[in-house]
């Protein structure tokens, strides 16, 4: 399409919050005790009650039983039945750290690059198309028809928004994105 062409952003609905997909950014240990009080020898001999729930590497087995049953219970609630048995926290905590977006680059419209994670964690503009892009790849949005995937949805919601901004980059499109978050976070 030419930037002539009268964009809109798509009417969708649907979708979590920024604060809902925040979640995914606390750390829930795993096997290796990472992020859970590991007991030394000094402590053992502090307060030997202190062990009967550990396991056998020294882990607080009660904090790591709460927090994967915490980690179950938001895959559980946040996400359709059909889904929660196919995507477990870590897979989520995973894309959500590690996944880069680039959007723009063609048609004069200009590049933007955020890591999913970092967008979430910070307060800048940028934390709202991660969680505008997180809703369309879970599919929240439900069938994203015209577009093939998340990313190409992206690029057209990009794009858009750069025209609406005058074909400046556009620095505040909260406001535009929001309708688009119509669950309730808990």
């Amino acid at each position: 399409q030419s930037l002539n062409t009268t964009c809109v952003l798509p009417d969708l609905t649907g979708g979590y919050g920024v604060e809902q997909w925040r979640k995914y950014l606390n750390v829930i240990p795993g096997a290796d005790c990472s992020g859970y009080y590991n007991y030394n020898d000094k402590d053992k001999d502090k307060d030997k009650d202190k062990d009967k729930d550990k396991d056998k590497d020294g882990c607080d087995t009660t904090a790591k039983d709460d927090a994967e049953a915490a980690a179950k219970k938001l895959v559980k609630t946040m996400f359709p039945n059909e889904w929660n048995e196919l995507v477990t926290y870590h897979d989520i905590q995973d894309v959500i750290k590690s996944r880069v977006i680039t959007l723009g680059g063609s048609l004069s419209v200009p590049n933007a690059t955020f890591t999913i994670g970092v967008a979430l964690e910070n307060q800048g503009q940028d934390r709202f198309l991660a969680a505008y892009y997180l809703n369309a790849a879970y599919g929240f949005y439900g069938n994203l028809a015209p577009y093939s995937d998340a990313h190409e949805l992206m690029e057209h919601v990009w794009g858009t928004l750069y025209v609406l901004n005058n074909k400046t980059v556009p620095t505040n499109f909260g406001n535009a994105l929001s309708p688009s978050f119509t669950r309730k976070n808990w």
